[in-house]
């Protein structure tokens, strides 16, 4: 079996997993509850806080947890809205769609939203974004790497030119942190979303890092939870998965990086080789991108009936991401970064991980030339 849809969902480690039922069987109060256990069980969330604030850059104070990164990122652009619903927001045309379809809410219910168009490389124009930015805005949402290409957006120099005007920045970061180190407030964010299944963690957790809470209205109604925002008990067990799942990645990002940049480098030239028609959709290989994630057009290929027969060799992956993968439409993504039927047709998404090896990118290579060969 070949494992190459790293971006849809991470296996969990092995240490995680115990670290769940560890801390289920000796943490079995409500941090919320007015008694010793329930002292104790806030006490180990504090804690587990803190040391996720540690690893990534932020106060635990500023941290909230959620079901998902989905949920973290509807809270955050939600929240902002019913906060300043006068004013404007700006996404692009290739965010993950828990992004889109909640800023397309907002906008049924009467928000200014702009949707910035991308270049044939999926990278913003920040002629066009200075240009926005001019009416007064509330909110700019942009992924930091794109889920189906892994285009790296130039987040920085955006969160700039947003405060500069006014703005709060908000930015997707589910796909970083299996692969890049970030440090939230060094990058000056005013929002970040995780999920810690994208990181060998347990599906069902996700983050959002919120510097200020009182920028946002209430995502969750009924008890005082996580700063006001999201009532409801927390998930002590999945909060220790998480932070176990962020150890382990970043004792390993290093190695990781280079082996996945191997594997990466390695698969194109195999394709080269075998004189396979092909297409990188995004920048070459270290420029702008997350080498895991390649999203290729096998020209002359249909992308659907090859992922099927892909599938029944054992070779698992994806045409783009894991939350519309029921879609037969082409990739929202690849449509505003190109027009060509025949890339948009073909393409597939690869993403690399820790099982990630040259010899199984031999084999993926041998079974899309057997394909076009039959």
């Amino acid at each position: 079996m070949i494992y190459l849809d790293y971006a849809g969902t991470t296996p969990p480690h092995e240490k995680v997993i115990h670290a769940i039922t560890e801390t289920l069987m000796l943490v079995p109060g409500n941090p919320s509850s007015i008694h010793p256990q329930g002292f104790a069980a806030r006490k180990v969330l504090s804690e587990l806080k803190e040391k996720i604030g540690t690893l990534i850059g932020a106060a635990k104070s500023s941290l909230v947890f959620t079901s998902s990164g989905t949920e973290a990122n509807n809270m955050i652009i939600q929240g902002a809205y019913f906060n300043q619903p006068h004013l404007r927001f700006i996404t692009t045309k290739t965010e993950h769609h828990s992004v889109l379809k909640t800023f397309e809410h907002i906008e049924s219910l009467g928000a200014d939203v702009v949707y910035l168009d991308v270049d044939a490389e999926g990278l913003v124009d920040l002629n066009a974004y200075q240009e926005a930015l001019k009416t007064q805005t509330a909110l700019v949402s942009v992924l930091y790497a794109n889920n189906e290409t892994g285009v790296i957006q130039p987040i920085e120099t955006m969160i700039t030119m947003a405060h500069q005007a006014g703005a709060k920045f908000h930015s997707d970061m589910v796909q970083m942190w299996m692969h890049q180190p970030v440090h939230i407030e060094s990058l000056n964010l005013d929002y970040a979303t995780m999920s810690a299944h994208k990181f060998s963690g347990p599906k069902g957790i996700g983050l959002a890092y919120i510097q200020d809470a009182t920028s946002l209205k209430p995502h969750t109604y009924g008890g005082r939870q996580e700063n006001n925002l999201r009532a409801g008990t927390e998930n002590i067990p999945y909060v220790a998965g998480f932070l176990m799942a962020l150890e382990i990645s970043q004792q390993k990002r290093a190695s990781q990086k280079t082996k996945v940049n191997a594997c990466a480098a390695h698969l194109l030239r195999r394709l080269d080789e075998e004189e396979i028609a092909y297409t990188l959709n995004g920048p070459n290989l270290d420029h702008h991108r997350l080498n895991a994630i390649l999203n290729l057009s096998i020209l002359g290929t249909d992308a659907q009936d090859l992922r099927y027969y892909l599938n029944q060799n054992e070779v698992y992956l994806s045409l783009g991401s894991a939350c519309d993968a029921q879609s037969v439409l082409p990739s929202h993504v690849l449509t505003a970064m190109m027009s060509d039927p025949a890339r948009l047709e073909s393409a597939i998404r690869i993403s690399l991980g820790t099982s990630s090896t040259p010899q199984k990118m031999d084999r993926l290579v041998e079974l899309i030339k057997a394909y076009i060969n039959q």
